[in-house]
């Protein structure tokens, strides 16, 4: 088995109380859901949860690092709203599993709080 399969296989045991995963690849690096609901990703074999403030102020005081993605045609660097999970967290898979669940939320609250509106800014139907 591949370095990437076991990290994945790490992923899919970290959070497997969160529900049904799906892991996939995407952008270079790969998603994981819960029920369908992405709220972590994989780059360099390192995990990054979907924060909202709380959870990413709480994830960089224990040392969690954001992830930034960079446009390869612009070459503009963005930061995304994913923190990595904390080192020492990866053996606490009370804790793990709980970080988990609030990336979770952060996902639903994020997808939740977007309105899609027509190209003429009018909700619903033209």
């Amino acid at each position: 088995m591949d370095h990437h399969w076991e990290t994945m296989e790490i992923v899919r045991d970290l959070f497997a109380d969160l529900g049904r995963l799906r892991i996939r690849k995407m952008f270079g690096c790969t998603g994981v859901y819960a029920n369908e609901e992405m709220f972590a990703l994989v780059d360099a074999d390192r995990i990054y949860l979907k924060t909202d403030e709380a959870l990413r102020v709480s994830l960089e005081a224990e040392g969690g690092t954001a992830f930034h993605w960079t446009n390869g045609k612009t070459g503009q660097t963005i930061r995304m709203s994913y923190v990595s999970l904390p080192e020492a967290t990866l053996g606490n898979h009370a804790r793990t599993t709980d970080l988990g669940r609030k990336a979770l939320a952060a996902a639903r609250q994020a997808r939740q709080s977007r309105v899609k509106t027509n190209p003429r800014g009018r909700l619903g139907p033209s």
